[in-house]
This record gives C-alpha cells, sequence and structure tokens, in this order.
C-alpha cells in the first residue's frame, strides 16, 4: 500500500487560476470565438486580418474589400461575449487596388 502524500493545511496557493492567467485564457477564447465568426461570414472571410485581445479590448488589423466588411468585423467583434472595447484598424483596399500592386502598375513618383 502506498502512504497518501501530505496535504497542506492552507490551500490558498493551489484552486483556481489566478487573476492574469484567467485573463489571458478569457482573451484567448474571445479571440477563438471572433476567429470563427469572422470564417463563417462570407463578407469578412477569405481577406489577411489579425486579431489581437488584451484585457477584453480586441485589435482588428488586415485588409478588406469594402466598408461594409469592415463594418461587420467591428459588429462580429462586439458580439463576442466578454468583449469590452474593440479598436477596428483594418484597411478597406479594393480588390481592384490591390491587384493593381499586385501589378506593380501603381504610379511610381
Amino acid at each position: 500500500m502506498c502512504p497518501l502524500p501530505e496535504v497542506p493545511d492552507d490551500w490558498s496557493g493551489v484552486g483556481p487560476l489566478d487573476g492574469a492567467d484567467a485573463r489571458t485564457l478569457a482573451d484567448e477564447l474571445i479571440a477563438d470565438r471572433l476567429a470563427v465568426s469572422i470564417k463563417q461570414n462570407p463578407q469578412v472571410r477569405g481577406r489577411y486580418l489579425e486579431i489581437h485581445v488584451q484585457n477584453g479590448v480586441v485589435i482588428l488589423l488586415g485588409e478588406v474589400d469594402t466598408a461594409d466588411a469592415r463594418t461587420v468585423a467591428r459588429g462580429l467583434a462586439w458580439a463576442v461575449p466578454g468583449v469590452s472595447d474593440v479598436c477596428n484598424r483594418i484597411s478597406v483596399v479594393p480588390v481592384d487596388a490591390q491587384a493593381e500592386d499586385d501589378r506593380g502598375t501603381g504610379s511610381a513618383g
């Protein structure tokens, strides 16, 4: 028979996550939920977007085709439980402008 390990009288250091770890997990959950929402939305998906979350504040970076898509991305972020603010830094770059840049046909001063 194996002896049971001794159990400390004070369990204060053991148990639920401390505040910083809990916030980090909450932020990761927000980012994951938002990523799924964006991938499922035909107006926003298919473009390069970055999602950063810190202390419940969502920061959106990247490019979309239309102003409507930018607004939809912002709305999707606000719809995720736990979001306290949204900083929408998404740029609107129409597909035609992106294609010109890719071909190198933009004006070079």
